[in-house]
């Protein structure tokens, strides 16, 4: 990628940075026992910041895991922006998924305005498709330049690239939905009465005669398309100043199909804002308090085997209390019907107790009595991560696409989640195998003397 290219998607400014050892007045409140989680818009909560205070930030997630982890809570936690650690705030606050990852305090540079949902909703369901865009894209080049940022128009604002009235961007992506998505709008010292600016789709050519005073919105059907990949051009010849603005441009399932992901979504979200308590104003940070959240250890008595997580998706999106049950993903989950079977001879009258006698980067031990069923701890399955019940070594599982779980059995078990990746042995195997070599070595240039 050229300078040019790495200036284009240069963030304009950055929020504000508290003092990274500078502890808040808010501190106190947010140490617990228990180990919750926290999370917080960019002003609030810088990544860097949090991590010195010692706080654990859910954004830090997207740069942690690899692409499916980053899917699931891009879907499911609601970030707003690709490849960024800012959430829309208000979506996450109000999502019913931050409660199996022990998200308890909320943190913002300004009130929580649930009245603004809806609005918060569709503008999260529009970055999706930047998100589509850029997950697709292969590579891409401009001439011209180009910078990115928010452009609002009335009351609808969009997240935009500006090019200048004279430019050419071309970029390869895979197709993965059936439709494009572009809106053009004209950002300058004065209203622009028109200007063109063409769309190529792999060798189609359409030219739109554009004007300046409001968002104009197009829908391609590149159906036909699905699973290729082509190139895309947008190519514009003018010679006034300016700059064309191009908002929301990505792939999307289309417009009805959006609105029906829009309302189920709004129906989920509603309902957990009577979970979202306000604690109190900390010297410009609004703490709010999620009342709904799930120990960061907890016990699930039923399991379903997903194959993906579009089917995770579904699920958490169109059941009541999806934490009801373990949602595991296994390819195969034939090889865990032994766990299915077990969990029907649940006897209900053993009292239950669990709690972390350990919690370390490497080490998590729990101590739990209970009748049995799926131990899901709210911490990220990721390879090299394994688990150990009373000593012998189990199968740790993918529960909710991104945590850890283990099948315990009924009665007293201790369950130690250690991390031991493979990269430990290959790298003591290496080490062996050179000593051996400089050994050798050694021995060889002796015997020269």
């Amino acid at each position: 990628m050229c300078i040019r290219d790495s200036f284009m998607y240069m963030p304009k400014d950055h929020p504000d940075r508290y003092h990274p050892y500078t502890k808040p007045p808010f501190l106190e409140l947010l140490k617990e026992d228990h180990p919750y989680r926290i999370i917080g818009d960019s002003d609030s909560l810088p990544p860097l910041v949090s991590n010195a205070m010692g706080l654990y930030d859910l954004r830090a997630i997207n740069v942690l895991l690899q692409r499916d982890y980053y899917l699931f809570f891009q879907n499911l936690i609601s970030f707003s922006v690709p490849y960024t650690n800012s959430p829309n705030l208000l979506v996450a606050a109000t999502s019913p998924f931050i409660d199996f990852v022990g998200v308890k305090y909320i943190l913002s540079k300004a009130p929580l305005d649930f009245s603004r949902l809806d609005r918060s909703l569709d503008f999260h369901i529009q970055s999706l498709r930047w998100i589509r865009l850029f997950s697709s894209m292969k590579n891409h080049s401009v001439k011209g330049g180009a910078n990115y940022g928010f452009f609002k128009i009335g009351e609808d604002e969009r997240f935009s690239f500006f090019f200048p009235m004279r430019f050419k961007f071309r970029t390869k992506i895979t197709i993965s939905e059936p439709f494009l998505f572009l809106s053009f709008a004209y950002k300058g010292d004065s209203d622009r009465a028109s200007f063109k600016v063409k769309v190529t789709l792999d060798n189609e050519m359409v030219e739109l005669n554009l004007f300046g005073d409001k968002w104009q919105d197009f829908w391609f059907d590149v159906s036909k398309f699905l699973g290729k990949t082509i190139y895309i051009t947008l190519q514009a010849d003018e010679k006034s100043s300016g700059s064309i603005v191009v908002g929301n441009f990505g792939l999307t399932p289309g417009a009805e199909k959006e609105r029906s992901i829009y309302n189920i979504l709004f129906q989920i979200h509603k309902k957990e804002t009577k979970y979202i308590g306000y604690r109190g104003y900390y010297e410009g940070i609004y703490i709010y308090e999620n009342k709904n959240v799930m120990q960061r250890v907890f016990l699930a008595k039923d399991v379903e085997y997903l194959k993906g997580l579009d089917d995770l998706f579904y699920k958490f999106r169109n059941e009541d209390n999806p934490g009801q049950k373990a949602y595991v993903i296994k390819e195969t989950p034939h090889d865990l019907r032994h766990i299915k079977a077990s969990l029907k001879t649940i006897n209900e009258n053993v009292k239950e107790r669990i709690s972390i006698k350990k919690y370390a980067q490497r080490e998590v031990l729990v101590d739990i009595e209970s009748t049995g069923g799926i131990l899901v701890l709210s911490d990220y399955y990721y390879p090299g991560w394994k688990v150990r019940v009373n000593g012998e070594n189990r199968e740790i599982l993918q529960a909710f696409g991104v945590l850890r779980g283990v099948h315990i059995p009924e009665g007293r078990s201790m369950v130690l989640f250690y991390y031991e990746p493979i990269s430990i042995y290959v790298g003591v195997f290496l080490l062996v195998i050179t000593l051996i070599i400089w050994l050798f070595f050694i021995k060889e240039q002796r015997s020269k003397l």
